[in-house]
């Protein structure tokens, strides 16, 4: 029986001369359907309500220790998740890719910019509907003000470099890469509120909408059954 997570068959046709033929649905695994676990959905909602409670203390403490060392700190961590580096790296990985014939640095590449683009929608529909304030704007983690304009939940620096991390660390068994990947968008994190452009929580909870993106992205452009014909492209994706 044809299983319920197959939920989309898109046929595209790319010349009039005839119609592709319709790829057969593929079948998948209803235990890993799920984006989250339950348990790693407990897990993050219980540090994300911590972490709201936190906020102003971990924010005091962060300014009471702020130094040229930090900011220096800061600086590189605030490079990973800006436009200006992050769209060119990503860009040159997937053109590396295709022009070397490696596959899989290509599917790296495309993975990212595909991951980033949904992580930062996301963020950015989030951001205008909680309305929060920044630290340096407000001083108190408490203030909400839904579509207000105030930008500062969940943080968009760190969304971007959780959903190209998680995206790089798919690709690899090793751990201590995908160790370094993660924390490398930690100090994105650290950066934004060493700068006190963030909370606590909107780091954390940036960090996993970014990582959710990633395998959002995984799940899609893996799952995708291509076919080329003399009169068509036949496209399919399964969920």
């Amino acid at each position: 029986r044809r299983p319920q997570a197959i939920c989309a068959v898109a046929m595209i046709t790319l010349t009039g001369a005839g119609a592709a033929q319709q790829p057969s649905a593929t079948r998948v695994d209803s235990t890993v359907s799920r984006l989250v676990s339950t348990r790693e959905a407990v897990a993050g909602l219980a540090l994300l309500g911590g972490a709201f409670l936190i906020d102003g203390s971990v924010r005091a403490e962060l300014q009471e220790v702020r130094s040229s060392t930090s900011d220096d700190f800061a600086r590189v961590g605030n490079s990973i998740g800006h436009p200006k580096y992050f769209v060119p790296f990503i860009a040159g990985t997937y053109l590396l890719g295709r022009v070397s014939g490696h596959r899989a640095i290509a599917s790296a590449g495309l993975e990212m910019g595909v991951a980033v683009a949904i992580s930062g929608v996301t963020s950015a529909i989030i951001k205008e509907v909680v309305g929060r304030p920044r630290p340096f704007q407000s001083g108190d983690p408490n203030v909400f003000k839904p579509f207000s304009g105030n930008t500062s939940f969940p943080s968009g620096h760190t969304t971007v470099a959780f959903a190209m991390a998680a995206s790089l660390a798919s690709h690899t068994d090793k751990l201590w890469i995908k160790s370094a990947l993660f924390a490398t968008a930690g100090l994105t994190g650290y950066a934004r509120m060493n700068d006190d452009k963030h909370w606590l929580s909107d780091v954390l909870a940036a960090a996993a909408v970014g990582s959710i993106s990633s395998r959002l992205t995984s799940r899609i452009t893996r799952s995708r059954r291509v076919g080329l014909s003399p009169t068509g492209l036949g496209l399919t994706l399964t969920f």
